[in-house]
């Protein structure tokens, strides 16, 4: 992915870093889902996305600073500066170049130095400070020279931002053989962006040195690759969009599976729920019914539910009883009973009035020429126990 955006194939470079960094986030890598967060936003700048780069920027120097990784932080804060550079942005890229130099002095990255003193001199220069920016260059320059020497990429830029140097001195003659090196090194890379600069410049040096059909044809070498660049750009704007709305409408569809998912889950555990509770209702009622006599089952009588009346002798028994124990305030139910709370249920009066029923009196039965009878007869005041 960092590849394909540094050779310009911006959309394709995107779409294989997005993925890299979901991965990674999958996996629960998150330092390197951040490193793959800056490489994203890099992306986005190269692309003149200029806002969501410096939001994506922003959240990183966030993260970093909380963890307290000063070289992520700085490494943020260099792609920041780049930012501010290309949004002409000189006040605010200089301390963050300033930044970076020192702290790759100080950890003897050569590389990376050079780097960012070249980018340094290039603000310096953008703000007419062409003294400091040749002082930078030629700090820069011993380090590129250095051991094994620097990569061509990084000398090209240098030969570019000399040259750009040079001609703000006054040396046109000089400022063209650095943009006579730099020009093979960024059309084999294929990098439309530095080309359109090399030829930019060289149009102003020849420019300044009367030479105008040499400038006039520099000019229209600078206007066609920048066209190009320009197309290129809306193309891989076009792509990345299209990426876009094809991954937000992918996460959209999984998110309303998900939630179809979670609902169904829901709902079968509250019917599995509902079904158990009125089980539980239902045992509790049949174990209530239970208690005393076996013809207790369900029916109507002053809250306890009997399903066949009572016969009788039984009826007359219980009438009897009530009436000789009757108190005041209490409604002419079983004897002794509170009167049961409001929004207790059937089955709470039941199993009191059942139990009472079973301490307090003797249920016998006979034989008789209709079958079997039942008899209430009160126990004895000795006998009794309320309940």
């Amino acid at each position: 992915g960092e590849m394909y955006s540094y050779q310009g194939e911006l959309a394709e470079g995107l779409m294989e870093i997005i993925d890299a960094h979901r991965r990674y986030e999958a996996l629960g890598l998150e330092s390197k889902g951040r490193e793959v967060l800056a490489r994203i936003a890099n992306a986005y700048r190269r692309m003149g996305l200029f806002e969501r780069a410096e939001g994506y920027f922003q959240e990183l120097e966030h993260d970093y600073r909380t963890l307290g990784d000063v070289e992520r932080l700085v490494d943020i804060h260099t792609q920041q500066g780049l930012l501010y550079i290309d949004t002409a942005e000189y006040d605010k890229a200089l301390p963050l170049m300033v930044e970076a130099e020192r702290y790759y002095e100080a950890q003897q990255q050569d590389g990376v130095l050079a780097w960012s003193r070249i980018e340094l001199a290039t603000i310096l220069l953008k703000q007419g400070k062409t003294a400091q920016a040749m002082a930078k260059l030629e700090q820069a320059a011993t380090l590129l020279h250095r051991g094994e020497g620097a990569d061509s990429v990084t000398l090209g830029h240098w030969h570019i931002v000399m040259a750009t140097v040079q001609d703000a001195m006054g040396k046109p003659a000089e400022a063209l053989r650095h943009l006579d090196e730099a020009e093979p090194i960024f059309a084999r890379e294929q990098n439309l962006r530095f080309l359109a600069w090399v030829h930019e410049v060289r149009a102003r040096v020849l420019e300044h040195q009367g030479r105008i059909g040499e400038a006039l044809a520099s000019l229209k070498a600078f206007v066609q690759t920048r066209h190009a660049l320009d197309q290129r750009l809306r193309e891989q704007r076009a792509l990345q969009m299209r990426f876009e709305f094809d991954l937000a409408r992918k996460e959209l569809e999984n998110q309303t599976l998900r939630a179809q998912q979670q609902l169904q889950a829901s709902a079968q555990r509250g019917h599995h729920s509902v079904g158990i509770a009125t089980r539980k209702r239902w045992r509790r009622i049949t174990e209530t019914r239970q208690i005393g006599h076996p013809q207790l089952v369900p029916g109507c009588y002053q809250g306890i539910q009997v399903a066949h009346p009572m016969r009788p002798a039984a009826a007359a028994a219980m009438q009897q009883h009530q009436r000789a124990h009757a108190r005041p305030g209490l409604a002419p139910d079983m004897p002794h009973q509170i009167a049961r709370p409001a929004g207790r249920g059937a089955a709470h009066g039941l199993r009191n009035q059942a139990l009472h029923l079973r301490r307090n009196h003797q249920i016998a039965h006979c034989t008789g020429t209709r079958g079997s009878e039942e008899k209430i007869r009160p126990l004895q005041p000795c006998q009794a126990v309320n309940g």
